[in-house]
């Protein structure tokens, strides 16, 4: 019988359910930025039972690992630092011991690549063949893996060739063993492609291109703004920077005369920007008018996809790219007077951005809320009545502190001229008894702010913080 007891006492009871476990990673993985990965148990378990049965790996190639139990939570990292960009697995799988007693069966497994989401691993060029011997030439912003690249890149027609890395990986050149085909299109497409650092490329890329053909391929020449003249006569600029105003179309020059509607799909503007395509005076000449003025400050890229096609259905070489900027010139506020009868001036300074300062608050003075306080608003440029409505919902008068003062009305607008307006508020609640009351005129700013014929508008919101007294 004593025999028995100690059989039974010695017994380790296993359970074989699932031990429940969570981890900040999902199923899927992704990325992994920290110091710890934590993984939690809905139970706490014994430290030296879960080092038994978990495995650390990087790159398929297994790592020591520390392991730290904290209540349920086990925060597990590599005794070696980690290393951005590799691949890493972990597993966990197998019998578990309990703190409280007995064991569980675990069973976890989480793949994931070490270090930032961004930048992605990507191809930042590519340059095609210049003739029927030469190479395509592919640009990539990480090191490439060559056995990687031998899988996943595609060629068709299929062609032999052999393939050369430079650049310390980041320049791969396709050459071909017999030369390329003339007048043959070949199109080549990447994905799946595995970087050094264990990166993949963030997505699938494909081109086309002729090595060489025996007839003269169109060539975009130039592409530029013109001077437009009662919207049918234009004059190209010479200066080789493409700077537009307003509505200015661009023009694009070829070196054949080009099929209009193949060119119309070819062309893309991005940002895009709504606008036709018209043909010039002449069949290598073609204007792309815009519908409305271009945006502010913005860079535009133009670009010609290798789709478009002279009369003769040849297509350009390759895809052809520019980029332009915009130059006008943002709307300003000159100056902001405030007070009755437009009695007490300020000279308002744009900052940017704009600062709340309530030392700087301009000081006015009112009997009660039925006071009226006028403010004049100066443009140096012109408004236009019928952009008027759009410039007096950009600007308003609110409560700045305390929230609980009076709520200011706008009674009255005075249109002065192109470039100025009055506008007339009541309802302010004056400063007393040790309480002082700001309000605040905005302007904003944007496209959707006060704007010109031409279509300038403020760059950013213009603020001025009143100081409301009594009189």
């Amino acid at each position: 019988m004593m025999y028995i007891f100690i059989v039974s006492f010695s017994c380790k009871f296993i359970d074989f359910s699932q031990l429940e476990t969570s981890c900040s990673l999902g199923e899927g993985g992704g990325y992994f930025w920290g110091e710890e990965l934590e993984v939690i148990f809905s139970l706490e378990v014994e430290s030296v039972s879960l080092k038994e049965i978990l495995v650390l790996q990087r790159n398929h190639s297994t790592v020591a690992a520390e392991v730290r139990i904290r209540g349920r939570s086990a925060f597990i990292r590599p005794v070696e630092p980690w290393q951005k960009g590799l691949a890493y697995s972990l597993l966990i799988q197998g019998d578990v011991s309990l703190a409280a007693g007995g064991s569980h069966q675990v069973n976890f497994y989480r793949s994931f690549i070490y270090g930032p989401n961004a930048p992605a691993f990507s191809l930042t060029d590519w340059i095609p063949p210049l003739d029927n011997s030469s190479c395509l030439e592919l640009q990539f912003n990480y090191p490439v893996d060559s056995a990687s690249f031998s899988r996943n890149f595609s060629l068709t027609p299929s062609v032999s060739y052999t393939y050369e890395l430079e650049d310390e990986g980041r320049r791969i050149k396709i050459i071909p063993l017999e030369g390329w085909e003339y007048n043959q299109r070949f199109t080549w497409n990447i994905q799946g492609l595995e970087a050094l650092e264990g990166f993949l490329l963030d997505k699938k890329y494909e081109g086309d291109f002729w090595a060489q053909i025996d007839t003269e391929l169109p060539v975009l020449e130039k592409v530029c703004g013109v001077h437009w003249v009662d919207g049918s006569v234009y004059f190209p600029k010479e200066a080789e920077d493409i700077r537009l105003r307003e509505k200015e179309p661009l023009l694009f020059s070829f070196s054949k005369e080009m099929d209009f509607d193949s060119l119309e799909s070819a062309i893309r503007l991005e940002p895009s920007h709504e606008g036709q395509l018209r043909r010039g005076s002449s069949g290598k000449e073609f204007l792309w008018v815009p519908e409305e003025n271009w945006s502010l400050a913005e860079e535009y890229r133009v670009v010609v996809s290798a789709g478009a096609k002279d009369m003769a259905g040849i297509s350009l070489a390759r895809q052809e790219e520019v980029y332009f900027t915009v130059a006008s010139d943002f709307l300003q506020v000159t100056s902001i007077s405030l007070g009755n009868g437009l009695g007490e001036a300020y000279d308002f300074q744009p900052k940017s951005p704009p600062q709340a300062d309530l030392q700087d608050a301009v000081q006015v003075r009112v009997q009660d809320q039925s006071s009226t306080i006028v403010t004049r608003v100066n443009f140096n440029g012109k408004i236009d009545s019928e952009d008027l409505v759009a410039a007096l919902d950009a600007i308003s008068m609110e409560v700045f502190f305390p929230l609980t003062a009076s709520y200011p009305v706008l009674e009255q607008v005075r249109y002065l001229g192109q470039s100025s307006l009055d506008l007339f508020w009541s309802g302010f609640s004056p400063s007393s008894d040790g309480v002082d009351n700001y309000y605040r005129l905005k302007i904003a700013g944007g496209p959707s702010g006060p704007q010109t014929s031409a279509g300038n508008y403020l760059k950013e919101d213009v603020c001025v913080i009143i100081h409301v007294l009594q009189s």
